[in-house]
């Protein structure tokens, strides 16, 4: 790295942290190459939790480009097992644009209503969101749901055969280098 790109670095870091901001590293790429890094803290792998989400809805997006589903497919249409086990109202509704909007129709999170904000929790997070009623009609009420993530990475196991880590690693890690 130039000197002169390490000082440009160097002054943008300074005002972040003049205003009361937090950073950890900071890498410039310029034609897929890396001009500029600097690391504030060790690098180390981190639990980057809701960030989660985004590449759930990302691996979502590449599994319809790739014509293994669709935004107006029904839930139930890739998990008939439960459809046999007997429905809560609107539950047969439920399109996997609901899910990533997360506006499933629970009036409540099922990680959230299981204990999770207390501490780590044994569950079995694909039960308890089919058991949980869904009070509203899908897409018609927001309320932050882990549980509708969980089942988007459940549809990708079920339409690929693949862990969504595994799938997610050769479609979007890899191709960024992104290590795991």
């Amino acid at each position: 790295m130039s000197a002169l790109k390490n000082e440009i670095l160097t002054d943008y870091i300074e005002k972040i942290q003049q205003r009361g901001l937090k950073l950890n590293s900071i890498i410039v790429r310029q034609g897929g190459e890396i001009i500029a890094a600097q690391h504030l803290k060790p690098v180390k792998p981190r639990i980057l939790y809701s960030v989660s989400k985004s590449f759930t809805s990302m691996a979502i997006g590449i599994a319809i480009g790739e014509g293994r589903l669709s935004l107006n497919d029904r839930l139930l249409d890739y998990f008939p097992e439960k459809a046999e086990e007997g429905l809560k109202a609107n539950m047969g509704e439920l399109e996997i644009r609901h899910l990533l909007m997360m506006g499933t129709g629970q009036e409540i999170c099922v990680v959230r209503k299981a204990g999770w904000a207390l501490g780590p929790v044994d569950m079995d997070i694909f039960k308890l969101f089919f058991e949980e009623p869904v009070v509203y009609p899908p897409g018609t009420h927001f309320e932050y749901n882990n549980g509708a993530t969980y089942m988007l990475s459940r549809l990708i196991t079920r339409v690929t055969g693949e862990s969504l880590l595994d799938y997610a690693d050769k479609r979007i890690f890899q191709p960024l280098e992104i290590e795991k």
